[in-house]
């Protein structure tokens, strides 16, 4: 009797403290719009797909959105705590809002973790976070 609950035990131990390779199944549902980058709030305009935001699509490991001007595209790798972007073709066409869209690209880039916590994500370098996305 003592050694099945220790067996028991250790057994719900071993499942408790192992490791996620990767997060829950739909950490990736929805639109996820840019709120926050490097501590500064964006603004929200009332034309949904003209916001900067991204969608993930787990199946590829691939994400799309848009970057205040051009639509954005790449691939990227993601675990337990961590996420790496990687870009897709560069735009072609010059806009006027291009600082911005260049300043929220490079920050992506350089993305090294994410916590999520409900509806927001925070996309981290090291422990700072860098972005805060919502999702919609």
């Amino acid at each position: 009797m003592r050694f099945s609950r220790l067996a028991l035990l250790i057994s719900l131990l071993a499942v408790a403290c192992s490791p996620k390779l990767g997060p829950d199944k739909d950490w990736a549902e929805g639109r996820w719009l840019l709120v926050e980058l490097k501590e500064v709030p964006v603004q929200i305009s009332g034309n949904q797909d003209k916001n900067a935001h991204l969608e993930f699509y787990p199946s590829s490991r691939t994400y799309k959105g848009f970057g205040g001007c051009h639509p954005i595209s790449g691939n990227y790798d993601v675990s337990k705590r961590s996420i790496k972007f990687r870009p897709g073709p560069a735009p072609k066409e010059s806009c006027p809002d291009v600082p911005f869209e260049a300043v929220f690209l490079q920050t992506l880039y350089d993305i090294d973790g994410y916590e999520l916590n409900g509806d927001i994500m925070s996309l981290k370098d090291g422990r700072k976070t860098l972005i805060k996305l919502q999702r919609k």
